[in-house]
């Protein structure tokens, strides 16, 4: 709360003891990770048990930010990061969370939104016609949501943002929403990331950090209140 008083914090939302990036990544500096409770499927992320109010780190906290307000007022918060957590959470919850972005968000403020690429090249793609591999992503990876420039757009253009960048993402828009085969080529977006916005590790530019996995990446601005 004083940090929000003050006008710099700054919100990582699934950054917290998921990855522990704080503890060897200066990029993170400056950032209050925040981390959700096991989901109720049943998959154990391990730090947020039922009325835990910290993920046992002084910049990690636990909220279920799926279903209650967030504790903060309007506006008081600079900067917004996620970066391969929404997908963790069931497509329904979505709007909701948008919304809350957007409300905590101060005018001029960047939610900035990285997610795993379910349109990308390869065998991630099984996903989508392969019952087995669908459900060894949901219960082994948590996985409620699989992900894509095509399947986050709607939520994206339905939320209260008023402006929108979408910086790295497969290009699956000529689908007409059928998914896409395993080789099936498709068009990849690749617009410069100002990184001093919110770290990234996912993405083509730091290839020695994630074995060559890429993102959809979406910045979402807040113009007005």
């Amino acid at each position: 709360h004083a940090l929000a008083a003050q006008g710099k914090l700054r919100l990582n939302f699934g950054g917290g003891a998921a990855n522990d990036f704080h503890a060897f990544d200066d990029r993170y500096t400056g950032w209050v990770a925040v981390e959700g409770p096991n989901d109720p499927d049943g998959h154990d992320y391990g730090f947020c048990l039922d009325g835990k109010e910290s993920c046992g780190k002084p910049w990690c906290l636990c909220r279920d930010l799926t279903r209650e307000r967030f504790p903060l007022d309007d506006g008081s918060v600079a900067s917004i990061l996620t970066e391969h957590a929404l997908e963790h959470i069931k497509w329904e919850y979505w709007p909701h969370i948008l919304r809350e972005f957007h409300r905590i968000l101060r005018v001029g403020g960047v939610a900035r939104v990285a997610l795993p690429d379910y349109h990308a090249p390869g065998a991630v793609r099984r996903v989508f016609w392969n019952t087995t591999v669908a459900a060894e992503h949901r219960i082994l990876g948590g996985h409620h949501a699989f992900t894509s420039f095509a399947s986050v757009r709607p939520f994206v253009e339905a939320s209260p943002f008023e402006a929108v960048y979408w910086l790295h993402y497969w290009d699956g828009s000529a689908l007409d929403g059928r998914p896409p085969s395993e080789d099936e080529p498709l068009p990849f977006t690749r617009n410069p990331i100002d990184y001093g916005l919110g770290f990234v590790k996912r993405t083509p530019d730091h290839p020695t950090m994630n074995e060559g996995v890429t993102s959809v990446v979406v910045d979402l601005v807040k113009l007005a209140r």
